[in-house]
């Protein structure tokens, strides 16, 4: 049995010469879509659930990110060094925005929207890509594909983003007899 990867919509390779052009850092709203782009990236969660995420979902000492969901399923994920220091950055001009729960915040103090989401990740993407239509979707594909070609194992990577399928993802890797 072998592999078969598609096309990604974000190289590795894009994405790790870009990822350092993108959101100012030295604003609160390029922290957060940084932070944002990153967790995408990094750890494969789905829109619903980042948006989701509250203060008690983060562990960044431990690098893990607790998650709910589809079907309110609770996952523990875990995130790189970057993802973890890029989110302490974000939470540091949070806590000055904000008294709310929620971990990701407009600039007025209210919970992300999904919609919201959708918006900035594809102004960046847009930014830094030659390629339309990317979505935080795609990321999650773009992580799961990244994850298989440096040589995780299938079964692990379909566990992490909760596939009930032989296949991995549609469209991102089949498994090829």
């Amino acid at each position: 049995t072998g592999v078969q990867t598609c096309a990604l919509p974000i190289s590795v390779r894009t994405w790790q010469s870009q990822r350092n052009k993108m959101p100012d850092p030295t604003t609160p709203a390029g922290r957060r879509d940084r932070a944002i782009l990153e967790l995408f990236y990094a750890s494969g969660i789905r829109l619903s659930e980042l948006v989701g995420l509250d203060l008690e979902d983060l562990d960044l000492s431990a690098r893990i990110v607790r998650v709910l969901g589809k079907g309110r399923k609770e996952r523990i994920v875990p995130i790189n060094r970057t993802a973890a220091s890029v989110l302490d950055a974000w939470l540091e001009a949070r806590n000055r925005m904000t008294k709310t729960e929620a971990v990701f915040v407009n600039l007025r103090g209210g919970r992300l929207t999904g919609r919201s989401v959708q918006r900035l990740v594809g102004r960046y993407v847009r930014a830094c890509s030659t390629r339309f239509g990317i979505t935080p979707h795609a990321l999650r594909h773009s992580f799961a594909t990244h994850l298989l070609e440096a040589g995780a194992d299938l079964r692990t990577i379909q566990d992490w983003v909760v596939s009930r399928q032989l296949r991995l993802i549609p469209g991102v890797a089949d498994v090829v007899s």
